[in-house]
């Protein structure tokens, strides 16, 4: 971590930035990483996905992280960089999510499924059996697709199916083919050297904001965050007992081990076997 105003690391045992980059990549003019995204979020072009990807704080710690290493020459020594080529800029590979889910066809497009077993240009077998007209005047039957029981709804001038799990994917296959920009872009990420800058400086702010936690005491949980991402693994505390009566009972949780005891309002490590 850098002091944005002299520009001098900290000493390493301060303070360090950690992370891990899965892959860097050369691709067109730009070395950096590549990130694989999934959303159900609009992704065209002009879509809201991308107004985020302006304050991304991974594409940021990325690129600030590459360009610091690269004037560390702590870069790979399988990367080399030319002159004109641009480094740390993010390709983002975003793939959207089907917010369709299988749906009933038509009577009249059952119909015809019945008759020749084709939906979007697949083959289907399809069997009916003890189709009848029930006392209330709505068409019943058996059908199975492939083997599979489909669910039936009854009508009163045929019965519809509604799709099985093959004959949706069949239906998206075909909406992926006719429109693949709906579901799949590719965009390049860029950070400038002036929002490098004050993307340094933010993390400046907070460590110093952690520093004043840690000085005074002052923390507070943040019920947004328990499961944002993932689960947070103390869970089982904050929705229990709490962490203020965990460390004032000096009872360990099960599944727990205790590594600081805070009865004095003074954190103290305690040895291993303890």
């Amino acid at each position: 971590l850098h002091d944005p105003t002299t520009g001098l690391p900290l000493p390493i045992h301060e303070v360090v930035r950690l992370g891990k980059i899965d892959h860097l990549i050369e691709w067109q003019n730009m070395i950096g990483p590549i990130e694989r995204k999934s959303t159900v979020r609009d992704i065209s072009p002009e879509g809201d996905f991308w107004q985020r990807s302006r304050k991304d704080t991974q594409v940021s710690m990325y690129a600030l992280a590459i360009n610091d290493m690269s004037k560390a020459g702590l870069l790979p020594g399988s990367v080399t960089v030319g002159e004109d080529q641009t480094l740390g800029n993010t390709l983002y590979d975003v793939w959207r999510r089907p917010t369709t889910k299988p749906k009933a066809i038509t009577q009249k497009d059952t119909k015809l499924f019945v008759e020749d077993g084709m939906y979007f240009d697949e083959k289907f077998e399809v069997t009916v059996q003890n189709e009848y007209k029930d006392d209330e005047g709505f068409y019943q039957a058996i059908v199975q697709i492939d083997g599979v029981d489909a669910e039936v709804v009854p009508g009163k001038k045929g019965f519809a199916v509604k799709e099985t799990v093959a004959m949706y994917c069949s239906r998206l296959l075909a909406d992926i083919y006719e429109r693949p920009e709906h579901y799949f872009q590719r965009r390049e990420i860029a950070r400038t050297e002036k929002e490098l800058t004050k993307f340094r400086k933010e993390i400046w702010n907070i460590y110093q904001t952690q520093k004043s936690m840690d000085r005074t005491k002052s923390y507070y949980e943040n019920e947004n965050q328990c499961k944002a991402s993932y689960w947070c693994p103390y869970i089982p505390i904050c929705y229990g007992p709490g962490a203020d009566e965990v460390c004032k009972s000096g009872e360990t949780p099960s599944g727990f081990k205790r590594i600081f005891v805070n009865l004095t309002n003074e954190q103290q490590p305690i040895n291993e076997g303890e």
